[in-house]
């Protein structure tokens, strides 16, 4: 009988999991970026959006980074170019922290990822 109960709570772990779909490439590019940006203690830049269903059933937010510019202004022409190169590369995979995380890759090598349920603010992302 337990062991009935735990493939019934497995299956249903599994089922939640397999509901969550990581944002299409198409529609994070339409989105687009905002003009939050952070800087990391190491100087690197980091932009995204905070809370975007982008097509899908969850909020997620969209982050790209560790890019070396002179200035703000630099660092989001910077995101926004590599944002236009963008291309899927895996997930959603559960993080410890019970957040899924899809990841994307650009032209450029910077950072690219989708996380659900979103964060509240780019600094809470561990960029130091």
């Amino acid at each position: 009988m337990i062991w009935l109960l735990w493939v019934a709570s497995f299956i249903a772990m599994n089922a939640h999991a397999n509901s969550i779909v990581c944002p299409s490439v198409i529609n994070i590019e339409n989105v687009g970026l905002s003009e939050n940006v952070v800087q990391s203690a190491d100087g690197k830049w980091y932009t995204g959006r905070m809370a975007q269903s982008y097509g899908t059933q969850q909020l997620w937010t969209f982050v790209i980074g560790g890019i070396t510019a002179p200035d703000k202004q630099k660092a989001i022409t910077f995101a926004n170019l590599a944002l236009s190169t963008l291309s899927y590369k895996s997930g959603p995979t559960i993080h410890p922290s019970g957040k899924y995380l899809c990841v994307y890759n650009n032209d450029f090598g910077y950072l690219s990822g989708a996380v659900t349920p979103p964060i509240n603010d780019l600094k809470e992302i561990k960029i130091d």
